[in-house]
């Protein structure tokens, strides 16, 4: 009853859109650097990881290594199903604790003062404090009392005593 026919009809298929998310656990100064991990890559893009002090639009692929509050920038390609994407996070390069050990040999009356050794993790800079006291009884001795004075990353002065 019919003759066969033929119809044809243009058509796009689009790229789908991907939402990824990044994250990264922070680290203390001096550790190794975490890894960024990105969820949602469907179409596997190549990811680029960018960084920036945290409420900065200067991005840079260098891992920030001192301490501080820092952002980090995921971006995803696109691939031939998918449409590219950005995520960001926010993460901490926490101070380290200092560590030092101070040792000090006593001298002699008269002779110069022997200088303190100081050990361990430090920081960047020391100072040395020196706080005589001297007690009487039938003889006169001498205490001496050695504070290591250390700066801490961000130059604030700290004393250990």
């Amino acid at each position: 009853n019919y003759n066969g026919a033929t119809a044809t009809k243009d058509f796009k298929i689009y790229k789908a859109a991907i939402n990824p998310t990044v994250t990264l656990e922070g680290w203390t100064f001096g550790e190794t650097a975490n890894l960024p991990s990105v969820t949602d890559n469907s179409g596997n893009g190549e990811v680029t990881y960018t960084y920036a002090v945290k409420g900065s639009d200067s991005f840079s692929a260098a891992v920030p290594t001192n301490a501080g509050e820092y952002t980090v920038k995921a971006t995803i390609a696109a691939t031939d199903n998918y449409n590219g994407g950005e995520a960001t996070a926010d993460f901490t390069i926490a101070k380290a604790n200092i560590a030092p050990t101070v040792t000090l040999d006593g001298w002699t009356y008269g002779d110069e003062a022997n200088k303190p050794s100081v050990t361990g993790n430090t920081g960047e800079a020391i100072s040395y404090i020196c706080f005589f006291r001297c007690y009487l009884s039938l003889q006169r001795k001498g205490c001496f009392r050695y504070v290591l004075h250390g700066c801490s990353s961000d130059r604030s002065g700290r004393i250990y005593r």
